[in-house]
């Protein structure tokens, strides 16, 4: 009855997107901590101007990837790269912001909700093994079922100075909506994620973790959905050798493995993971000349 319930809930939500960029290939958008806390006030501030909302946001050094519900996402996309752009600029980084190009595709389910969310929040995560999902700057994982947030120190319009919000926005006398909160010279980001909707969307904080966390093959379909290469750590990556171990050969102990069945295990990586060479070498432990000859062409 729940998960009925729910998808009564996603057809009423209007009309969702998830928005990514094509990364960089010889820069980076972001270099420093105080740039992705000037992006999060920007994306505020722009979501705030064309009436978008911000469902969930990922930042990484060399893209970016946000939910959005709202149609007027074309013109909230272009205000936020127009501001971090200026911004870029005057801090000897010309040009940048202008090379930010964002696609965006339609959320069609609750199921393709579910998976996109989790998607966008894991970014991070999976190529940086020094960030957690659910407690770094970069995404907004760490808003959803939270009871620490509440504990947050924040401080209202009323309670800053106009210099702390210049300091924010990096502009002057900008003028922010009441509804605004303000932490470590940026706008919170629980005051304008809608992140109580995307938590009415998952059954349970069980359901939702499990899609972070566990759900990789949904993960690898979104990945190559939108043109990136999946990525998942080793650590992530080892239980699922054992169970395909065990699936075919009766047990999970890779050392009772011969050279052709390794090899049967590092083509199923291959096929159902796209798993560099790299890492089929280490999680197989087959040596890397017999992985390039397996996929002479993989990278």
């Amino acid at each position: 009855m729940l998960e009925r319930e729910q998808e009564t809930l996603f057809s009423l939500a209007g009309d969702l997107y998830h928005l990514y960029t094509t990364p960089l290939e010889s820069d980076l958008i972001f270099k420093t901590e105080d740039e992705y806390r000037v992006a999060i006030t920007y994306l505020a501030i722009a979501a705030v101007i064309y009436g978008e909302e911000i469902l969930a946001y990922a930042f990484m050094s060399n893209h970016l990837h946000l939910i959005v519900r709202g149609n007027n996402y074309r013109d909230f996309f272009r205000k936020f790269r127009s501001l971090f752009s200026v911004f870029l600029s005057r801090h000897g980084r010309p040009g940048v912001g202008q090379r930010i190009m964002a696609s965006a595709k339609k959320i069609h389910s609750l199921a393709q909700f579910r998976t996109e969310i989790a998607y966008v929040l894991r970014n991070p995560y999976v190529v940086r093994d020094d960030v957690n999902p659910l407690s770094c700057l970069q995404t907004s994982g760490f808003l959803y079922f939270n009871p620490m947030l509440k504990y947050f120190e924040t401080k209202q319009e009323s309670e800053v100075t106009q210099k702390y919000i210049n300091e924010c926005t990096k502009t002057r006398n900008m003028h922010l909506p009441k509804s605004f909160l303000f932490r470590d010279s940026m706008i919170a980001p629980e005051s304008f994620v809608n992140y109580r909707m995307v938590e009415s969307l998952f059954l349970s904080k069980r359901q939702f973790l499990l899609h972070v966390f566990k759900k990789v093959e949904a993960q690898v379909e979104t990945a190559l959905r939108y043109g990136e290469t999946p990525v998942f750590p080793d650590e992530e990556m080892f239980p699922r050798v054992i169970m395909m171990c065990r699936d075919s050969f009766g047990h999970g102990k890779l050392t009772k493995l011969s050279t052709a069945e390794k090899m049967q295990i590092g083509q199923e990586l291959k096929l159902k993971y796209r798993c560099s060479n790299a890492q089929i070498s280490r999680l197989t432990k087959l040596s890397r000349g017999i992985v390039d000859d397996m996929f002479p062409h993989a990278e």
